[in-house]
């Protein structure tokens, strides 16, 4: 048995009417005089002990006899009945004080002042209501009577709902859970007497929950006898088969593919644009959905990048960093068709990358990108150059930001970091008179981690503070596509700093495997009109649009140049715009002095009570003497 602990005390007193007139109503006493004044009460009007002393409410009993103060007081007794759930409600009220008193009733129902039900307590001030029905309100008020059966007016109106049980605490209302007494247990889909958190067949079709979510099947619907992949078997006898329900039985795996280019063993850059042939299939219909790439390293055989995309099938450009200069890899692709059945991988080939010609000293960051003067980012008195735990890299005319990490982190190294160039397509954007632009330009950067899987939490020092409301934003180059990752940052309070956490193999990591190596094409995204706050992608359209157009075109160098005309053409349109305005502005400023002008006439003439003309109004000539009748 539950028992529900209610606190709703109600406090009322009664006015009596005034000898010299019945309806005033005098003040009661602690009641502050600016309710009187200001706030007029009606019947059923509700003070609490905690906003007034009291309330004052009109006499509607007969002489010498006072209707009660009703209490709704502590609790209601739950109670489980066959087919309803039901429970009882205490009720308690002040004592009458006159000697003809003879007994009280107590009157409820289910709409305010209509009350269905009354019950006859006699001179107790206690009274239990049983029978009431949970989630039900029910509206209770009392009278008294004297022995001449002469019944007060009802006392005040105590309103009260039923509150839902609980049982086992689980959340659900026992009305609603299928299991009332077990808080691991509220839906029985099948209606098996098993819940569905037990049950591993929830709607009792014969095949798994899990085999049906894996297949992407509804768990909690009968689809045994559907066909996902219409080759004439049903769902259930794929499971029972142990077939695949979403490829046909009779389709045929594609063609391994073969590797186009780069030709095996041929020397190449840092970012080499590797490409495969067109797809092919036995089965008519199929198309290419999708295309896994996968590069190694040959010294030791680590897989240093393996991605699966939906966007490069047959080509695609490896992301900055992902290679390390004069060194020799080997590669292999493999395509998957519509039905995602994927061919046998492809032959190996090897290649060579040149040696970074950009990095003369090996640093790990690129010379033209060197900080030129001694700095400390870190304000932690020693120059940054100075320190194995921080790399600095310029990132404008006169900025500069730097990546470091804790020196007992899982963080072995910073092995490079770069800022993409302001003539890049893909920052062209990357201007503070833009809509959206990168204070800080897009950085890459690369951290070799202690051992594969690690968490990484590495720390951002910028030259000048971030802008308020900015936010960091993930660049996935194989995709061409943005992903806001604030989530995973936290910017100091002065913004000069901000905190990034990262996970090797994890979402941003660019090569796409665990591997011990984190590689992060990343920045801090601002808006021009400084709010930074809006939600989802609205606020970055621009800019990421902008950026998927010009990273899907490998080698083109054009971009900027058309994205530079097209701001040129807007800037012409807004230059004539204003210009048209501007003479409007004239044009009407010179309408409103023609009309003063005409006014101060009219007003002069009227004056000298001279008389003048249409003409006079609308074409003002020199002012000649009035003619005085």
């Amino acid at each position: 048995m539950k028992r529900w602990a209610i606190n709703l005390e109600i406090i009322r007193k009664y006015f009596r009417p005034s000898a010299r007139n019945s309806s005033s109503l005098k003040q009661v006493p602690g009641l502050p005089r600016e309710i009187h004044r200001k706030r007029p009460f009606h019947r059923g009007a509700v003070f609490t002990r905690g906003n007034a002393a009291s309330l004052p409410f009109p006499r509607r009993i007969p002489p010498g006899l006072r209707a009660p103060l009703l209490l709704l007081l502590m609790a209601t007794w739950v109670m489980p009945l066959p087919n309803a759930f039901a429970a009882s409600v205490d009720l308690a009220w002040d004592p009458n004080s006159e000697p003809e008193l003879a007994g009280y009733k107590i009157h409820w129902g289910s709409s305010s002042g209509n009350y269905t039900s009354s019950r006859d307590v006699g001179k107790t001030t206690t009274c239990t209501i049983s029978g009431v029905e949970e989630g039900q309100t029910y509206y209770f008020a009392a009278t008294a009577y004297d022995g001449q059966n002469n019944e007060s007016g009802y006392s005040n109106q105590v309103t009260f709902t039923v509150p839902m049980s609980d049982s086992d605490g689980d959340g659900v209302t026992d009305n609603q859970d299928a299991f009332p007494t077990d808080p691991s247990e509220t839906t029985d889909s099948d209606h098996d007497g098993i819940g569905n958190n037990a049950d591993k067949d929830d709607d009792n079709d014969q095949m798994p929950d899990a085999w049906e979510i894996q297949n992407g099947f509804d768990p909690l619907t009968d689809d045994a006898a559907a066909d996902a992949d219409g080759d004439g078997l049903s769902n259930l006898d794929e499971y029972l088969a142990g077939s695949d329900p979403l490829v046909p039985q009779d389709n045929f795996e594609p063609d391994a593919p073969t590797l186009a280019a780069p030709a095996n063993q041929q020397m190449v850059e840092l970012t080499p644009v590797l490409k495969t042939n067109a797809f092919q299939d036995p089965d008519s219909g199929d198309f290419h959905a999708a295309t896994r790439w996968q590069i190694f390293r040959e010294s030791d055989n680590v897989c240093v990048f393996d991605i699966t995309s939906e966007y490069s099938l047959t080509e695609l450009q490896i992301p900055k960093l992902i290679l390390d200069g004069n060194k020799n890899y080997s590669w292999q692709a493999v395509h998957y068709d519509n039905h995602g059945t994927s061919s046998e991988w492809s032959g190996n080939r090897s290649f060579t990358t040149r040696v970074d010609t950009e990095d003369s000293d090996g640093n790990g960051i690129p010379d033209v990108q060197e900080v030129d003067m001694p700095t400390d980012l870190n304000r932690d008195r020693i120059w940054d150059a100075d320190q194995n735990t921080i790399k600095c890299v310029k990132t404008g005319e006169d900025k500069s930001l730097g990546i470091s990490f804790n020196a007992a982190s899982t963080i072995v190294q910073i092995d490079s970091i770069s800022v993409e160039s302001q003539i890049d397509p893909v920052t062209a954007t990357a201007e503070a008179g833009d809509e959206n632009y990168f204070p800080f330009g897009l950085i890459n950067f690369k951290l070799v981690m202690d051992q594969p899987g690690d968490s990484a939490e590495i720390k951002i020092y910028f030259s000048e503070k971030a802008p308020k409301g900015s936010r960091w934003f993930k660049y996935d180059p194989i995709e061409a596509t943005w992903t806001d990752y604030s989530d995973q940052t936290d910017f100091s309070a002065n913004r000069r700093s901000m905190t990034l956490h990262l996970e090797d193999g994890g979402d941003g990591d660019a090569d796409g495997t665990v591997n011990g190596i984190i590689v992060d094409p990343s920045g801090v995204v601002a808006s021009s009109s400084g709010s930074g706050s809006g939600g989802g992608d609205g606020l970055f359209d621009s800019a990421g649009c902008f950026i998927t157009t010009a990273s899907s075109q490998p080698g083109q160098t054009g971009a900027a140049q058309v994205w530079d005309t097209i701001r040129g053409r807007e800037l012409a349109i807004g230059l004539v715009m204003l210009a048209m305005l501007k003479i409007l502005t004239i044009a009407l400023k010179r309408k409103r002095q023609r009309w003063e002008e005409t006014q101060r006439r009219y007003e002069l003439y009227h004056e000298r009570g001279g008389r003048f003309t249409a003409g006079d109004l609308i074409r003002p000539k020199k002012l000649k003497s009035a003619k005085i009748l």
